[in-house]
């Protein structure tokens, strides 16, 4: 009887997860994973007001659109960052666009910017 019961609940377990849970809304409230600690609200254009900028994102989409702004504003064109303060913010913003892809259901999107990150590339 036991076994019955676990094996019950490990299908019952197995359907709940693998049928997964439906994509949300692109105008689903965004919460950012990693955030600005200082708040001084510094100009846009700059890296950090553009990243101020993305993060505070109300929806889904509009983080999509945004991060891809600031990545296509702030990502080096031959990968050499002025410093690691510049690296690590768009290294962050990186994994912000590739995460509100999966998020949005876009798979496909976010394998490709997953396959594009220096951690599975490696440094040149």
């Amino acid at each position: 009887m036991p076994r019955r019961r676990s094996l019950a609940v490990s299908l019952l377990f197995v359907g709940v997860v693998g049928c997964g849970t439906p994509s949300p809304s692109p105008l689903a409230t965004y919460r950012p994973f990693y955030t600005f600690q200082d708040r001084r609200g510094d100009a846009r254009g700059s890296l950090t007001g553009d990243y101020q900028w993305a993060e505070s994102s109300a929806t889904l989409q509009e983080a999509a659109a945004r991060w891809k702004e600031f990545l296509g504003r702030h990502t080096p064109p031959n990968g050499e960052y002025q410093d690691a303060f510049e690296r690590n913010y768009v290294r962050s913003a990186q994994y912000e666009l590739m995460r509100v892809e999966y998020l949005l259901g876009n798979t496909a999107e976010g394998d490709a910017l997953l396959r594009e990150l220096e951690d599975v590339q490696g440094r040149q």
